[in-house]
Parts: structure tokens; sequence; C-alpha cells
């Protein structure tokens, strides 16, 4: 049962438990602005994500799921309460595919975002921060800091 969009007093225990850590594009333009995130390393917290996490806090900090092999997943936007845009990367770091991501009506999956190559890492952000920090770059590279 999701918390609905007027319960955001506390965050979600997987959520709150994940470690910080910045991330970095870097591009034909140069190195972009340090992007704050949440890391999302184990089966628990990669399935949960966003999952019931407030607004403000989607806002405010990336979520970056990191695969311990390439792999080919979907995404879901079930309890998410903001719309997402999600980057996926190679194992080297380079961005092979962008989507935006809606959330879902009543706590239905009624879609599922991915690609159809193998990547090793995903980054979501609120809808639009990618292209802002972004702006027509190419060559885009992930740097991951811990």
């Amino acid at each position: 049962i999701g918390r609905g969009a007027h319960a955001c007093d506390a965050l979600p225990s997987v959520y709150d438990a994940m470690p910080y850590g910045f991330v970095e594009f870097i591009s034909d333009r140069g190195p972009h602005s340090l992007i704050p995130v949440k890391i999302a390393i184990t089966p628990v917290q990669r399935a949960s994500g966003f999952q019931n996490v407030c607004r403000n806090d989607i806002e405010n900090v990336a979520l970056l799921f990191i695969f311990d092999r390439d792999v080919v997943k979907r995404f879901h936007m079930r309890n998410v309460l903001a719309p997402l845009d999600i980057a996926f990367f190679a194992n080297d770091g380079e961005l092979i595919g962008m989507r935006n991501m809606l959330p879902e009506k009543d706590g239905a999956v009624t879609r599922t975002y991915g690609i159809d190559r193998p990547y090793r890492f995903a980054l979501e952000a609120m809808e639009g921060r990618f292209k802002l920090l972004l702006d027509g770059s190419t060559g885009v590279r992930l740097k991951i800091y811990r």
C-alpha cells in the first residue's frame, strides 16, 4: 500500500539507509556539476528505489543504481511521487540511453522503462534535470564518487 502524495513526513527506511555519493557527467564540453546521489547497491535497495519518497527529496537528490554485472532490467514508477528521467550507462561510464518515466496511478504498474542493451549503472533524477545539465552535450560519461 502506497503512502500517498500527502504522507511525506518520514523517508522509507530502505531509502534512508542508502549511502550518499556524487556523480559527475563528463562530455565533449568538459565536466559538468557534481550531482548528489543516494546509491542503491543491494537488491532490496534497487527494488525500492524512489518508491514512497517525497517529491522534495526527489528534487534534491538523484538515485544511482549500481549492478555487479551488466544487466537488461526494466524500471517501473509504482508509488513514485514525481516524474523522473532515467539514464543508462555502460560499465565504462558511457551514456547509452535515456528515458522519461511518468508516475503510475493507484499503485498499478502499467508501464516499464528500460533499454534493449546491457548496462551497468542507471541514474534516476527529477524530470528535466539531465536536459538542463547536458544541454546537447555528446560523448557523455559518468564518473562516480563514493
